[in-house]
């Protein structure tokens, strides 16, 4: 069993969140402007977050325009940005390449909130959670409310559980690339175990604090069987709104 201290998912800080202009001759013929974030009531909350396991940082694109000038950094997130309403192509690109490695089109609903995880290993790809307001509503006084994602590639169905003897199961039987519904639960600190769906045998535990009045995303990152050089599995905890 391998126990890892309290973690977060980590945020580029950045003042402002731009759409870069991008020049390449794959995705363009020539240089578009600068799009500047909208910042409407009638857009997409849009966060893009790296779980791709392969040591590379990537740049996160929209409609060909760079959504931020950091590359982003496995386990890293960029901080939320907003979409105008519409169908968008995203596109997933390695640090100082021109070429998309992962594509597809989303259609951005406004004022809902979108996740969006680069996943994968050998063949990176997305998983787009889409939530809407309602879907976010504040916890019940003084509670928490999380959920699960299973982002680790190679991980077989998975459980979580609060750490020690008589563990709360929250969550059970998890496949790669999918999510639960939201849950209730007291706020506090945590060890959370992660185990192989039908197993007794804890893979991994994490130390995680709760807040109260809070939506959290909890995601399984890294890989599951890692071979020297892989990420190990870990553990995010991010706020959904």
């Amino acid at each position: 069993m391998k126990k890892n201290k309290n973690f977060s998912i980590k945020l580029l800080k950045e003042s402002k969140i731009l759409f870069a202009v991008l020049c390449s001759i794959t995705l363009l013929s020539s240089c578009l402007k600068t799009y500047t974030d909208p910042r409407i009531d009638t857009s997409a909350h849009t966060v893009f977050v790296n779980t791709v396991p392969d040591g590379s940082s990537y740049n996160f694109y929209l409609d060909n325009f760079i959504v931020s000038n950091q590359s982003v950094a496995f386990s890293y997130a960029l901080p939320y940005i907003y979409v105008t309403a519409g169908s968008k192509k995203v596109d997933l690109i390695p640090r100082n390449t021109t070429q998309s490695v992962a594509s597809d089109t989303i259609l951005f609903k406004a004022k809902n909130y979108y996740t969006i995880f680069a996943t994968g290993q050998a063949n990176p790809e997305f998983v787009v959670l889409e939530d809407t307001p309602a879907d976010l509503a504040n916890p019940p006084a003084g509670k928490s409310r999380i959920r699960l994602v299973n982002l680790s590639p190679d991980s077989p169905n998975i459980d979580l559980f609060v750490d020690g003897p008589g563990g709360t199961n929250l969550f059970t039987n998890l496949a790669y690339k999918a999510n639960t519904a939201f849950i209730n639960v007291e706020p506090g600190a945590y060890n959370l175990d992660f185990r192989e769906t039908g197993t007794t045998t804890v893979k991994f535990t994490k130390h995680v604090s709760i807040e109260p009045n809070r939506v959290h995303t909890i995601f399984a990152i890294g890989v599951w069987n890692a071979l020297p050089g892989d990420p190990s599995l870990d553990m995010g905890l991010m706020d959904a709104r």
